[in-house]
């Protein structure tokens, strides 16, 4: 061994569960190199022979670490130092009197590869293997059948009570009515190609052209290419958005809402949302060989390359569209649009979006390792919503629960709504989830990631993407709306997720509440500053942030949460800038207001 080179150091820390993954971490390193080395992990059931020893893992320590471990490893440029790498499952459940061994890789050469501080130690005796799952509060209720459409995010009795509202001149309902009326027009009279639709592996098309409606002019011209349409042709965009908002409108006028002198009829909605639905359950969403896709391993980004990056985004680019073309589904089968043999190729394409996207949550969660701040970001509280909604317009109370509580071994889900709430919206005395290290003080200085050290009750994860003004507050907001749109759906499958409260006593009604207060003291779409900030916990971490998505929640919260003022404080100011922008149709959220 040469005395000049650094040898190999480091500790093996402890255990850690996620779902159903298990993960051992610590921190390796060659001293005096700030470059992050490999790791390899052995296992062996004795001290005895090496050669006995089997390698079952692999990664490297390059995760960010404290000040101690870089005195440790007598790196004074700041590299990274630590390591969570996950387990195989066969070794955890297999035998607890296995022992690990982690050695650490030289990047300079003269030092053996030697076993960090704790290898040898059975598996069953490092900190944290024995460490319960937790038990998650009960939610109170019990599945509803319900036979008759709708049944997913409204019910017949609602949208009759939603057009009495429109029905009353000069009211907030009536006023909405009216643009979306005017918005329906325009719809019709647009010149998208709503037959076109993509089969294939690139993500994007099915971003764009299905779930996500707004998009500029460079992601147009991908599109046309990418469904093959001619230079003068202009793609689908928000294909399921668009079908959603027409089918709600043709559902509004079945349950006697009154239309304006001029306004397009029902009969030509239902027509165009219905050739929207039947267009992507009967052609899009393919393989090669014309099956549905089922995995996210199937697709790729625009130059055919597949990938973690690609495989975590699948399940968020194809839930939030499926909530809406579940959502005009179930409409359409209300306004007596859909035919038998119809319905049968709409839940067949629904069926498999279900698969999709519960396979999807289970790679993301189980699949790869990520933070807990991914974990429980808003791509989980899409995928959940498209399970539970997806589910529901089926009617498939096995599949209702699995995606609930995750019991049904048949129906694996590694992340059910209950297990996310819990860890998605802070409660009382509550840690922020693991996330990645900040590289600056501040949300101005930490690049691309700012996260602060406490919590707040009400408080929703997402916070590592505080560096940037939008999205701060913007990107829980997009988290609180499917909370609210499936809590929607639970409500009328026979649960109260409006009273639900996790173990730290979060809940709906204490996470509405805490964004409110952001937007009394700055104001909706205002910048959130020290000179704005009011008295709301935790107010620092969100200087420099736009206070924007706030509105809609709030309105949608005082609406079920009537009695707290300190939403309703606020709610004739979001009602107002809830009715302007891109977002302010929305077909789920539509009617869920006070007049």
């Amino acid at each position: 061994m040469r005395s000049d080179v650094g040898r190999i150091v480091g500790r093996i820390d402890a255990i850690s569960k996620d779902g159903a993954r298990t993960y051992i971490s610590g921190w390796a390193c060659q001293q005096e190199q700030k470059t992050s080395i490999a790791v390899h992990i052995y296992a062996g059931n004795s001290t005895g022979d090496p050669s006995q020893r089997t390698i079952v893992a692999a990664g490297h320590a390059n995760r960010a670490n404290e000040p101690a471990v870089g005195k440790a490893c007598q790196d004074h440029d700041g590299g990274k130092h630590r390591f969570l790498i996950p387990l195989p499952p066969q070794v955890v459940a297999d035998n607890q009197n296995t022992r690990l061994y982690v050695h650490g890789i030289r990047v300079v050469d003269g030092v053996p590869n030697d076993a960090i501080a704790e290898s040898g130690t059975r598996l069953a005796d490092l900190p944290g293997f024995n460490a319960p799952h937790p038990a998650f509060p009960e939610l109170s209720g019990a599945y509803r059948t319900l036979v008759d459409h709708p049944r997913v995010f409204t019910t017949q009795a609602e949208l009759r009570e939603l057009a009495s509202r429109i029905n009353r001149s000069d009211s907030y309902s009536s006023r909405r009515f009216g643009q979306l009326v005017g918005q329906i027009a325009r719809d019709l009279a647009a010149p998208n190609d709503w037959d076109a639709t993509y089969t294939g592996c690139d993500l994007t098309p099915y971003t764009y052209a299905f779930s996500y409606e707004p998009r500029d002019a460079d992601t147009a011209t991908k599109l046309r290419s990418a469904l093959r349409l001619d230079p003068d042709s202009t793609p689908p965009a928000g294909a399921a958005v668009v079908a959603s908002r027409l089918a709600l409108y043709a559902a509004l006028v079945k349950a006697g809402a009154a239309l304006p002198a001029g306004a397009p009829r029902a009969d030509q909605a239902t027509a165009l949302a219905k050739r929207i639905l039947l267009a992507w359950s009967d052609r899009g969403f393919r393989d090669p060989h014309g099956l549905y896709l089922s995995m996210p391993s199937q697709f790729c980004d625009e130059t055919g390359k597949t990938g973690e990056a690609i495989q975590t985004g699948v399940g968020l680019a194809v839930s939030r569209g499926v909530i809406y073309s579940a959502y005009a589904q179930d409409l359409l089968m209300y306004s007596g649009a859909i035919t038998q043999e119809e319905a049968k190729r709409l839940d067949a394409f629904h069926t498999a979006m279900y698969e999709l996207i519960r396979n999807a949550l289970n790679y993301n969660f189980a699949g790869h390792h990520a933070w807990a701040c991914d974990h429980y970001s808003n791509h989980a509280a899409n995928q959940l919503a498209g399970l539970l909604a997806t589910a529901r317009l089926l009617d498939d109370k096995r599949r209702f629960g699995a995606a609930l509580f995750g019991a049904d071994p048949s129906i694996h889900i590694t992340l059910p709504w209950t297990a996310y709430f819990d860890r998605a919206v802070y409660g009382d005395s509550d840690l922020s989830n693991a996330c990645y290290a900040n590289s600056g003080t501040d949300g101005g200085t930490s690049r691309p990631f700012f996260q602060t050290a406490i919590v707040a009750a009400g408080e929703i994860d997402d916070r590592y993407r505080n560096a940037f003004p939008a999205q701060g507050i913007g990107y829980p907001m997009f988290t609180l709306e499917r909370l609210f749109d499936t809590a929607e759906t639970l409500r009328i499958a026979g649960y109260d997720a409006y009273g639900y409260q996790g173990r730290h006593r979060q809940s709906l009604e204490v996470a509405i509440s805490y964004y409110a207060c952001l937007a009394k003291a700055a104001g909706f779409s205002k910048t959130f500053t020290t000179t704005n900030a009011g008295g709301c916990p935790d107010a620092a971490q969100y200087f420099g942030k736009i206070v924007n998505g706030v509105d809609s929640n709030v309105v949608f919260g005082a609406y079920r949460f009537p009695a707290n003022h300190a939403v309703t404080d606020v709610e004739n100011a979001a009602k107002i800038s809830s009715s302007l922008g891109a977002f302010s149709l929305d077909a789920i959220l539509f009617g869920r207001w006070r007049d």
